[in-house]
């Protein structure tokens, strides 16, 4: 077993004693399929992912403010979940929920934009998205193989600056699929990411890209690449930045550029303009206290994006084919699969359910005072997107509303 440094070890302590989240930006460990097994306080059956045989629930007090109306069997077997979810997780201070079903769009507000403020989110408000940024990034790098500017399988050295030595562990080197797909053997963060300016609350801000090519020069591959899946943020961040170079372009621009602008998700960004600010709900941390916003300089593809519902669900619509051709075109490779073991099967990017729930693919998100969560079925050209205002665990009430708008 390798010996931590003693300064490491401080540090992690602090860290741990404070209660950041430095590492929520990541998706549950369980794969969507067991997920979908779990079990709600008074629920006779599991959930199941786009059944057809609709769950029966009794009627529950709502415990939040909200824009739904029950006027639909789906506005009210949304709300239902919404509740339920709300009694169990006790930590939500307001979320927004969009929905695409076929050509429709339905979007729920429910609770505040900040504590007291008795102002109901809607799809105009802005979160945090967390790691459901690693999706955009995905699709930034199917385009940069549409335009033959990278390929999916060379050496990811290939894009790097030469004084980093080979990426590489028993031969085999690492590539931009590998960083996609979680498959690098790269660690989840950096070993150097506390080693320069500390702030545990807002852990990524000054962490730049000389920091992370100085970690690459000595950097130790946990495993032989490609072998086994092993989330990290340190991998989709160091994409981001391999991203840039090949397009000669800062990833915040060539993200307008090449995604957000084409769609015309006006409100989908790194960096609020100061008009966008009033828009952005305030975040609470795991203790329901204010938290600090999340800022990204050379991993912001690993989870540095604020984007709406109202973007997101353009988004999810370009998931189903719906767009502009060359973004569409690229998105589509971001769909197949990558690596399928032990019952995970991942794409470049996204999440993608097996079993009975095969068909949809997902990703959620966190940082220290949002949560997220994204998913679609193209085949029934189905997507939900959930966006929330706390640190808060949204799987469950993601796995709950795939089941819901599947009917």
């Amino acid at each position: 077993m390798r010996k931590i440094l003693p300064l490491y070890f401080l540090l992690f302590a602090v860290f741990w004693s404070a209660r950041a989240e430095v590492i929520q930006v990541k998706p549950t460990v369980k794969t969507f399929q067991e997920l979908s097994q779990t079990r709600w306080p008074g629920q006779g059956a599991d959930v199941t992912i786009g059944g057809d045989t609709p769950e029966k629930f009794a009627p529950r007090k709502r415990l939040l403010p909200t824009s739904n109306q029950l006027r639909s069997v789906l506005d009210k077997r949304l709300d239902d979940a919404v509740t339920r979810f709300v009694q169990e997780q006790g930590n939500v201070i307001g979320l927004c929920i969009g929905v695409l079903r076929h050509d429709s769009v339905f979007v729920y507000g429910y609770g505040e934009t900040a504590k007291g403020n008795q102002k109901l989110p809607d799809g105009k408000t802005v979160y945090e998205i967390g790691s459901v940024s690693k999706t955009f990034t995905a699709a930034l790098l199917a385009d940069a193989v549409k335009q033959r500017k990278i390929k999916l399988n060379a050496p990811v050295n290939q894009y790097l600056p030469d004084s980093i030595p080979v990426l590489q562990k028993e031969g085999v080197p690492i590539t931009p699929t590998m960083l996609s797909n979680h498959t690098s053997g790269l660690p989840r963060l950096p070993g150097n990411l506390f080693s320069g300016s500390i702030n545990l609350i807002n852990p990524y801000k000054h962490y730049g890209h000389q920091d992370l090519f100085s970690w690459l020069k000595k950097a130790q591959l946990l495993r032989q690449p490609g072998t086994q899946y092993e989330y990290s943020n340190l991998a989709v961040g160091m994409l981001g930045v391999i991203l840039e170079r090949v397009n000669e372009m800062p990833f915040e621009k060539l993200l307008k550029s090449r995604i957000t602008q084409p769609l015309g998700m006006q409100h989908t960004t790194i960096t609020l303009a100061n008009a966008e600010r009033p828009l952005l709900a305030l975040g609470y941390n795991d203790r329901g206290e204010p938290a600090s916003g999340w800022d990204f300089l050379a991993l912001a593809g690993a989870g540095g994006i604020r984007s709406t519902v109202n973007d997101m669900l353009i988004y999810l619509n370009a998931q189903l084919g719906k767009g502009p051709k060359p973004v569409t075109k690229a998105i589509a490779l971001t769909h197949k699969a990558t690596y399928n073991r032990e019952g995970r099967v991942v794409g470049l990017g996204w999440h993608m359910a097996t079993g009975a729930s095969q068909g949809w693919q997902w990703h959620n998100g966190k940082t220290g005072g949002y949560s997220s969560f994204a998913g679609f079925r193209k085949d029934r050209k189905t997507a939900i997107v959930i966006l929330a205002n706390s640190l808060t665990d949204l799987d469950k009430l993601g796995i709950e509303l795939v089941n819901v708008v599947g009917h």
